[in-house]
């Protein structure tokens, strides 16, 4: 019966010796194991020379990463501390302040350009500012409410163009409650307010306005002047024909410049409805100070508010 174990090499010699001695079956299985155990023997070898060789390789990858950052940060750190010598030594030298240097201008594209458009456009502009320093406002008419419907069968097919707060004039920043108290000391009541609009929930935010100014210049240039947005903003909007679209500027520094110039104010009291809070006011002046009141939906049929009415609703809240 062949052991379990793994043969000796004495018994490995023994046994060959004896192989024809043995019989068949009891040789086989001594060379079997043998052979068995040479061959494990050589794969062991083979796996152990092979796991050397990768462990090396890792070991060579590793070291190299290793090598190559360590090399990276030294550079790193000696960049940094070259700057900060010659940071240092340049405030040594010259103090913590860099001298001021002046700006020099360098003529770009787009001033040649510029140029040149002027160039093509010299005696358009020369043309038409020529005619705004022409013009005079030698007369003006009001029109009143009973008028509109003249006003607008004259100028029905009119194009009209419009100037806002564009610049930084008195006319331009002036509170909007200011320059309808003077409107109303030099040109009376306005040609149309909020509450000849009604329904007033029904107009457009572009619609939605305090007070209109109808006017007639020179017996033929149509003149409008609207607050810009209520009371509380400042300027108003002028719009004209607009045949007169390069001068809207000049018109209205030249017509309503003079409310600027004569100071004077007058009481007056208007509707006005705000839609972003939904709320009705009763805005004016009183002679002496200007005043917003919150109000209910009023009643258009009774047409203006006058300063009873604002004095009423005052003394209810009030109460």
């Amino acid at each position: 019966m062949i052991s379990s174990r793994e043969p000796t090499q004495d018994q490995e010699h023994s046994a060959l010796k004896r192989l024809p001695e043995l019989d068949l079956d009891d040789a086989l299985p001594v060379v079997s194991a043998t052979l068995s155990y040479r061959r494990t023997e050589t794969e062991v070898a083979c796996f152990r020379l092979l796991f050397q060789r990768y462990f090396c390789l890792l070991i060579l990858c590793f070291s190299g990463l290793t090598i190559r950052v360590e090399a990276q940060t030294i550079l790193q750190r000696y960049r940094w501390h070259r700057t900060q010598e010659i940071a240092r030594a340049t405030f040594n030298q010259r103090g913590r302040r860099m001298p001021v240097r002046t700006v020099d201008f360098f003529e770009t594209k787009m001033d040649s350009i510029r140029h040149w458009i002027v160039s093509l456009d010299e005696s358009l502009a020369e043309t038409a500012e020529r005619e705004i320093e022409r013009f005079e406002v030698e007369s003006w008419q009001k029109v009143d409410a009973e008028q509109e419907i003249r006003f607008m069968a004259l100028f029905d097919n009119t194009d009209w163009a419009f100037i806002g707060s564009t610049t930084r004039q008195r006319i331009d920043t002036t509170r909007t409650r200011d320059l309808r108290a003077r409107m109303q000391a030099l040109f009376g009541s306005p040609t149309k307010t909020l509450a000849e609009l009604d329904p007033v929930e029904l107009l457009t935010r572009d619609h939605m306005i305090e007070f209109e100014y109808w006017f007639v210049l020179n017996d033929s240039i149509p003149v409008i002047v609207i607050d810009t947005n209520g009371p509380w903003d400042r300027g108003v909007v002028m719009a004209s024909a607009a045949s007169y679209r390069l001068q809207l500027a000049e018109i209205k520094a030249a017509f309503l410049g003079q409310i600027i110039r004569n100071d004077l104010r007058s009481p007056f009291s208007d509707f006005y409805y705000n839609p972003e809070e939904e709320q009705w006011y009763i805005t004016g002046f009183d002679g002496a100070s200007f005043f917003d009141v919150r109000i209910g939906r009023p009643d258009m049929k009774q047409g203006r508010p006058d300063f009873a009415f604002r004095n009423k609703i005052r003394e209810r809240s009030l109460n």
